[in-house]
């Protein structure tokens, strides 16, 4: 079951190959506004005015900023279908 208890998502970009840091600055530059929690953690806020609509672009950008990130000769980030970085919810 999901826990409904917070409006904060932190993703772990460790698989990405780049810090919390730079991965937050390349998801900032896409419009999309986060803070690099630690190493390797970026941390969302959603808030009241955020629509699923508005969250599913989100996530899509979000996606995108950290794939840029990704070199093409790195190694997969997901397997077996999953999500390209792993979140949750806290």
């Amino acid at each position: 079951s999901i826990w409904r208890g917070t409006n904060m998502i932190y993703v772990d970009v460790s698989r990405t190959g780049v810090t919390a840091d730079v991965a937050a600055k390349s998801i900032q530059a896409d419009g999309v506004d986060c803070l690099a929690w630690d190493d390797r953690l970026v941390r969302f806020v959603t808030y009241i005015n955020i629509d699923r609509e508005m969250a599913v672009r989100g996530a899509e950008i979000i996606r995108q900023s950290l794939r840029a990130l990704v070199p093409n000769h790195a190694a997969p980030m997901s397997t077996n279908g999953k999500e390209l970085a792993h979140v949750s919810l806290v």
